[in-house]
């Protein structure tokens, strides 16, 4: 096994990407439902709404695969 460099990024795995590429599709879709094929303002309200919590979900992913590889130890004191 080789050894990574000081500084080096750890790259997501396969799944976690794979699980970031289906919210981000499955965002996209519920935005694009809601700007075409909505028949009611409920319907595209709900629609929009899940979109917002699918990519909020996506952000904090994101951020806790970023934040955990800054620091792998965890926040100090733990």
């Amino acid at each position: 096994m080789t050894e990574r460099r000081e500084g080096q990024a750890k790259r997501p795995s396969g799944r976690q990407i794979v699980g970031w590429v289906a919210i981000v599709f499955c965002g996209l879709l519920a935005f694009v439902n809601a700007a075409t094929i909505a028949s009611s303002d409920g319907m595209r309200a709900f629609l929009i709404v899940a979109g917002v919590v699918l990519i909020g979900i996506l952000v904090t992913l994101l951020g806790r695969w970023f934040f955990k590889r800054e620091n792998p130890a965890g926040p100090k004191g733990c």
